[in-house]
């Protein structure tokens, strides 16, 4: 959840086609890739289940606000 909020995902796949680096002249290129970047705390999560792995879930995310 935390990758996809901060779009590590797509800064790792830029980064090693070397369409982004972060040296500081080119920090601009790096922001707008990453920009807007969504906080989590008031967001609606859905957990499907409430087993084991529901429950942990529910119990991590708590702490998220």
């Amino acid at each position: 959840m935390l990758a996809l909020a901060y779009k590590l995902f797509l800064v790792d796949r830029q980064v090693r086609e070397k369409q982004i680096n972060f040296i500081p002249p080119n920090r601009k290129t790096v922001t707008e890739v990453i920009s807007p970047v969504f906080r989590l705390r008031d967001q609606t999560l859905g957990i499907v289940g409430m087993g084991r792995i529901g429950t942990a879930t529910a119990l991590k995310a708590r702490g998220w606000g």
